[in-house]
């Protein structure tokens, strides 16, 4: 099984939009990161690859998985951002 994806930003309210501050890392190598904004559940055919750090800019239900050919996908990790901007 690939381990769990590993977010960077804590679900929580924020003033303003995170620019380029979320970012996803995952213990198994080889990996492909997948994961939505809309809070739709993240697989190779929905969602976008993670390729580098992402934006926050409006609230959003948040979810990634992580995939490996041979291997059982992660578990999905999941956040909420609520952007008062």
């Amino acid at each position: 099984t690939c381990a769990d994806v590993v977010v960077s930003l804590a679900s929580g309210t924020y003033t303003v939009a995170q620019a380029e501050d979320v970012t996803m890392t995952c213990a198994t190598e080889g990996v492909t990161i997948y994961y939505t904004l809309n809070g739709t559940t993240p697989s190779a055919t929905n969602g976008s690859t993670y390729s580098a750090p992402i934006d926050i800019v409006a609230s959003a239900g948040f979810k990634a998985i992580a995939i490996k050919s041979g291997l059982a996908n992660s578990k999905i990790t999941a956040r909420e951002y609520i952007i008062t901007a």
